[in-house]
């Protein structure tokens, strides 16, 4: 099981995801290796690309978006005209290459800004003016059994994918609860994207239905200057000292307490 996150802060979108990867009938412990967030975009990269789902599919599915799709894109990236490539090719893949239950049990959540532009204000039909804040996107993609794709737009607030109802309906409460934190205030975003990061991983640690989800969570705040890119452990007794390096392109997750350390892999790269 999955949890993936995002909201809308408007100055800038926010996604979390955990990294953790659970293997079928439980043949093996639960390991806490996979990112499940990828970044798109031009050379800010404005935005991010999660997944939730059965890993096998989402191996398929992400490596045809991002090797053979995203890193051959000649368009400019407007996240809006990307949503609809997306979309089409999505449904590429699902039709090609899932079979009906495969399909079923993935989804995608595609979260981004467009730093130069503001959204309208409409008085009677007409524009009279701009708003102050960024253009920002929520989208969230689910396959139908029969390979036809479903988007849907979040224009504020936020969205969750690929989480029971139990820890879904806990993790919206405690948002709804401290969503207006500094809300109007850039300077806070960091704050209330540790906070809310902070929830979620603690969440999803006390559910003991749902032990697939956990580790590392990331956490990816797009903003107009960038990316700004962190990981958090659930604060338990022991795992507080658990420490995430970034060596070149690697992460890699180090416990000094067990002396291990292991990769978080691109889903491409992963080990199942």
């Amino acid at each position: 099981m999955t949890i993936v996150v995002g909201f809308d802060w408007l100055t800038e979108t926010v996604m979390i995801a955990d990294t953790r990867v659970s293997w079928e009938n439980n043949q093996f412990p639960p390991k806490d290796i996979l990112r499940k967030l990828y970044t798109l975009g031009d050379s800010k990269k404005s935005a991010v690309l999660g997944f939730s789902g059965d890993l096998h599919a989402a191996k398929k599915v992400m490596t045809f978006l991002i090797k053979q799709k995203f890193l051959g894109y000649k368009r400019p990236f407007v996240i809006r005209q990307f949503r609809d490539d997306l979309h089409q090719w999505i449904e590429e893949i699902a039709l090609a290459k899932l079979t009906p239950k495969q399909r079923k049990e993935l989804s995608f959540m595609l979260c981004g800004i467009e730093p130069s532009r503001r959204p309208s204000i409409l008085e009677d039909g007409k524009i009279t003016g701009y708003t102050p804040f960024t253009e920002s996107h929520i989208y969230v993609y689910t396959i139908g059994e029969n390979g036809n794709v479903r988007v849907n737009k979040r224009p504020k607030g936020f969205a969750i994918i690929g989480t029971g109802r139990k820890l879904r309906k806990a993790v919206i409460e405690q948002i709804q609860e401290t969503i207006h934190f500094g809300f109007n205030d850039p300077k806070l975003h960091w704050a209330r994207a540790a906070l809310i990061n902070e929830i979620v991983a603690s969440l999803a640690k006390e559910n003991k239905a749902v032990s697939t989800v956990g580790g590392p969570f990331q956490v990816i705040r797009i903003t107009p200057d960038g990316l700004k890119t962190d990981y958090t452990w659930p604060p338990d007794v022991d795992s507080k000292n658990v420490e995430i390096r970034i060596e070149g392109s690697k992460t890699i997750i180090h416990n000094p307490a067990s002396g291990e350390s292991y990769v978080l892999h691109p889903i491409w790269d992963s080990p199942f």
